[in-house]
């Protein structure tokens, strides 16, 4: 298995969404580039505008899916396509995690013809963020499309 990625997971109605990598940031971004994978064909599209992402939950399956979410909702109210992201600090601050992150994203009316399908929420069916015995940060969850 290659020390970063991310895949897609069959599910009955909606789609997993399987990150990982060699620390939870990593972890995080590749959770959510498998879910905007689902959304658009994303190969040699130009970043026009970066937005940022911030987040605090107090157990790190919240903070997956609450990221996630967060993501969904602005890129939905400012008719972008998120097209790369950058988690850029998961860190323990009090009783939460905080996350920071940016997405780079394009005007969806430039890429139409690009849409595949609409992630409506991502959900905490099968939710989980653990550090596996190979020392690789995983994180999991279902996705309602």
């Amino acid at each position: 298995m290659n020390r970063n990625g991310h895949e897609t997971l069959e599910h009955t109605a909606d789609m997993g969404v399987r990150g990982w990598g060699e620390n939870i940031e990593t972890a995080f971004k590749e959770a959510a580039l498998a879910m905007i994978g689902l959304m658009a064909e994303l190969d040699r599209l130009r970043i026009k505008r970066r937005i940022k992402l911030e987040c605090s939950e107090p157990e790190l399956e919240d903070l997956l899916v609450e990221f996630l979410n967060r993501l969904l909702s602005q890129i939905d109210l400012e008719e972008l396509v998120c097209v790369d992201i950058n988690v850029i600090t998961i860190e323990r601050l009090g009783g939460n995690y905080c996350l920071k992150a940016t997405a780079g994203c394009i005007k969806r009316e430039e890429v139409k013809e690009r849409l595949l399908v609409e992630v409506k929420a991502a959900t905490y069916y099968g939710a989980r963020v653990v550090l596996l015995e190979s020392g690789i940060w995983e994180a999991v969850c279902v996705v309602d499309i």
